[in-house]
């Protein structure tokens, strides 16, 4: 027979005891570093938009100079640029611009995660070539522009791309 003593033994015995203590446990380590960024902030992204032609003959010499701009460009240890070929018609399709103005750059650069965009036209017939070249920097906004000309694209593209991604201060 259960009496009211036994009873209360029982349940004293089932639980009306504190819980006992964790159990230590080991400290988890802590989250491990995020190694740091070891990109020097001259190693960045430089896309090669192809210049504009404005007619024919340009747009083969455009072409030509766009492969010079990136033989350059393959040299340049202070940056690292996207070996692709870029249409400026494409581009400016694919980021809804209806002109390469600054808000169009900026969305082409987000696109093709540039810091640096490298663009421009010819002008001329012939061997007669006038060059723009732009460099567009993605971050700051700031675009630098070189003009050049004449027949020997090769030395243009060389000229420019120096001038453009080295300058002398």
């Amino acid at each position: 027979m259960v009496t009211r003593a036994t009873l209360l033994v029982f349940l004293a015995a089932c639980g009306s005891r504190p819980p006992p203590p964790p159990e230590p446990v080991a400290a988890k380590p802590p989250p491990a570093k995020k190694p740091a960024d070891t990109t020097r902030s001259d190693d960045r992204k430089l896309v090669i938009l192809v210049p504009e032609g404005m007619s024919n003959p340009t747009v083969d010499a455009a072409r030509a100079l766009n492969t010079y701009l990136h033989d350059e460009a393959k040299r340049d240890t202070t940056r690292k640029v996207d070996p692709a070929t870029y249409e400026v018609v494409d581009m400016k399709l694919v980021s809804d611009c209806q002109q390469l103005d600054a808000r169009c750059l900026l969305a082409i650069g987000e696109e093709v995660r540039a810091s640096e965009l490298l663009y421009g036209s010819l002008r001329g017939t012939g061997k007669k070539l006038e060059i723009e070249l732009h460099l567009f920097d993605v971050n700051s906004q700031i675009d630098v522009k070189w003009t050049g000309g004449g027949d020997d694209l090769k030395a243009c593209a060389k000229n420019a791309y120096q001038n453009l991604t080295h300058p002398v201060q």
